[in-house]
């Protein structure tokens, strides 16, 4: 069932037998890149992708006592009362801040 152990110097030896590695570094174009390992760290330059506002998690907060009077045949309005952007300080929402009925 198990194989007998080999040394390191016979692994290596099969190894540089039947793989090819090369562990020198080249440049070639971005599109001929595909498959291929950096050598380095890669980086936008400054270039804002997408160019446009994004959310890497979009949803909502809301406090659940808002919610509580809530069905699916009663349904609950609530307003937005802050965005929330990155780096910025964070939002509290107060007690029925995003509650129409309270304000």
């Amino acid at each position: 069932m198990f194989r007998d152990l080999i040394s390191l110097g016979q692994a290596r030896e099969l190894a540089s037998r039947y793989l090819r590695v090369s562990v020198g570094t080249e440049e070639v174009n971005v599109l001929d890149s595909v498959g291929r390992i950096s050598s380095e760290h890669v980086f936008s330059g400054g270039v804002a992708t997408p160019p446009f506002d994004r959310s890497t998690v979009d949803g909502f907060a809301v406090r659940s006592a808002d919610l509580q009077s809530a069905s699916p045949d009663s349904p609950v309005a609530l307003k937005v009362y802050a965005e929330q952007r990155i780096g910025r300080e964070a939002v509290t929402l107060p007690p029925g801040g995003g509650n129409t009925a309270s304000g």
